[in-house]
């Protein structure tokens, strides 16, 4: 019922700038309410109330104060999970494809690391919602990359039909997950453990990490 009504919503977005300026409201009210302390016990009024907005217009997004959160934090991910290309380039290498992404790990990972504890409640709530909903947004940022690498002349097994970015975005998204759980607070370190477990297709980095980055994470 919540992912319909998302859904739909996010369809209404694409063409109603107001609705896309009270979403925006909310997350930064989100946002700002998860930096001041704990979200756990978040209600619908009091993200109302902060993104001054009425709760007649928030039902209108999100059926809970969860599913709004879930909402807000995915796109924060997505957000540092972007990877651009010079589609123009036709000189597209897959070493700087690799040093992109790594770039955008780095981002996402140092964001977990952060604000642990509210990505331990996230990726704690029932039915996993946090985490289907983060996958599926790295699955679209997924399918850019194996594109690009497919356009610099990598093989990636599993390109035409998704398979690649899928298992990538699942990858990424438990690995998110567990170091949510962990005490790593290195985030080099982290971002190289993650991208160590990436598949054997993948690129060798342009400017690949010492493999002692790696160790470090290992051991926190």
């Amino acid at each position: 019922m919540t992912e319909r009504r998302t859904s739909r919503a996010a369809a209404e977005d694409r063409s109603e700038p107001r609705a896309m300026r009270t979403r925006a409201r909310v997350q930064e009210a989100i946002l700002a309410a998860a930096s001041a302390g704990d979200i756990a016990d978040l209600t619908v009024a009091e993200i109302a109330r902060r993104a001054d907005v009425h709760r007649v217009t928030f039902y209108k997004h999100w059926e809970t104060a969860a599913a709004a959160v879930t909402d807000a934090f995915t796109q924060l991910v997505d957000e540092l999970a972007e990877v651009t290309f010079d589609q123009a380039d036709p000189l597209a290498d897959p070493g700087r494809v690799a040093d992109a992404y790594r770039a955008a790990l780095d981002r996402q990972v140092r964001e977990i690391i952060e604000r642990r504890t509210t990505y331990r409640h996230l990726f704690a709530l029932a039915g996993g919602a946090f985490a289907a909903s983060v996958e599926s947004a790295l699955r679209a940022r997924a399918d850019l990359v194996v594109a690009e690498l497919a356009r610099a002349g990598t093989d990636v097994p599993g390109a035409a039909d998704g398979t690649a970015a899928a298992y990538v975005a699942a990858g990424v998204t438990a690995a998110l997950r567990e170091l949510a759980r962990s005490d790593a607070t290195d985030v080099p370190a982290a971002a190289a453990a993650i991208e160590a477990q990436l598949p054997r297709w993948w690129p060798a980095p342009s400017n690949p990490q010492p493999p002692a980055a790696i160790e470090r994470s290992r051991r926190e």
